[in-house]
């Protein structure tokens, strides 16, 4: 994992992580935060805003 946060426009805890090439979106994987796992789900877009349509106004 390389940082995590809180997304607060999307209401769920994110991270980004280095990952296996042969992983696909929704595969199920778990995260090791401070000796404790935590379920996570792969996703490839970005979960806020995929079309960029809001930054574009």
């Amino acid at each position: 994992m390389t940082s995590a946060a809180y997304g607060f426009t999307v209401h769920t805890p994110l991270a980004y992580a280095w990952i296996p090439a042969e992983t696909v979106e929704g595969d199920q994987a778990q995260i090791q935060y401070f000796g404790r796992l935590i379920p996570a789900t792969v996703t490839a877009d970005p979960l806020f805003d995929p079309k960029m349509g809001r930054l574009r106004g």
